[in-house]
């Protein structure tokens, strides 16, 4: 962790080196704190290879995303999704104060991945991230992987508020939302893409073309990792079987289940059942 405060204004940053032989945490790359004058700006021509979250506690920023700008005022969060063009800013003659991270790892990216379905999020209503940052930045000055369980809770935490704060400023009616409505109404049931297609009056070809275009990846990894973060909430939440859950999220065996999930996870059901009850 360093702070250097310059010209530009004050900055507290952390960065994290996580184990990445534990695939099932969520982790981050670096968190920080920035209070800036107008001198402060960044730009990233090809995005950033981690998501971002920008949560301000004060003052006003400027944001651009895909050449579409934004302001942020105090109370507001934006999700940038990663390999996204952007840029921000504090306007000229003003103060920003904010907080931000880049939450790492192949659970932060499938959570947000699933979260950013749209490309940017944005709302001017959220709740105040302070305390949760303030405690994320703590967490990220040890050097021990002692911490890494309370990292990924804290992490967990964040990124459940920031999609419960987050509204989509893009058209609902477009083919990929109707697409995204219709698995996330139906994902319990063994479902194609074909039958998605058919519901929405299009072709297979083209929704799959349409859908990876606006989303990144195809209807049927959407809806294979929307199924595996559903099933992860209620091996937490619930004493169903592994067999009850993997036929409630849609799996046509178990075994097919305990393969996607560890695939994602990096364990099974069970273990990943288990590991959360002893962080409980």
């Amino acid at each position: 962790m360093y702070s250097v405060n310059g010209a530009f204004g004050e900055v507290r940053l952390a960065h994290k080196v996580s184990n990445k032989e534990k695939p099932s945490y969520f982790r981050v790359s670096s968190v920080g704190w920035h209070k800036c004058n107008e001198l402060y700006g960044i730009t990233r021509p090809d995005g950033d290879q981690c998501h971002l979250i920008i949560a301000t506690v004060g003052g006003c920023g400027w944001m651009s995303v895909n050449g579409k700008e934004y302001n942020l005022p105090k109370g507001s969060i934006a999700l940038i999704p990663r390999n996204t063009k952007h840029a921000y800013k504090t306007p000229e003659g003003g103060l920003w104060e904010f907080y931000w991270i880049h939450p790492d790892g192949p659970l932060s990216e499938l959570f947000l991945d699933t979260v950013a379905e749209k490309g940017i999020f944005y709302s001017t209503k959220a709740n105040d991230y302070s305390n949760l940052m303030e405690k994320l930045l703590s967490l990220s000055l040890n050097d021990s992987d002692d911490n890494e369980i309370d990292i990924s809770n804290t992490v967990s935490e964040i990124l459940h508020l920031v999609a419960k704060n987050l509204i989509s400023p893009h058209s609902p009616h477009s083919l990929s939302d109707a697409a995204v409505k219709y698995i996330k109404e139906h994902y319990g049931e063994k479902i194609s893409v074909k039958e998605i297609a058919d519901s929405l009056f299009v072709s297979e070809n083209h929704l799959i073309r349409v859908f990876k275009k606006d989303m990144g990846i195809t209807p049927h990894k959407y809806l294979n990792n929307y199924r595996i973060l559903t099933s992860a909430y209620f091996l937490k939440s619930s004493n169903l079987s592994v067999e009850e859950i993997a036929d409630m999220v849609g799996f046509s065996s178990s075994s097919l289940f305990i393969t996607s999930f560890k695939r994602i996870y990096g364990c099974t059901p069970k273990e990943y059942r288990k590991k959360e009850s002893q962080n409980t």
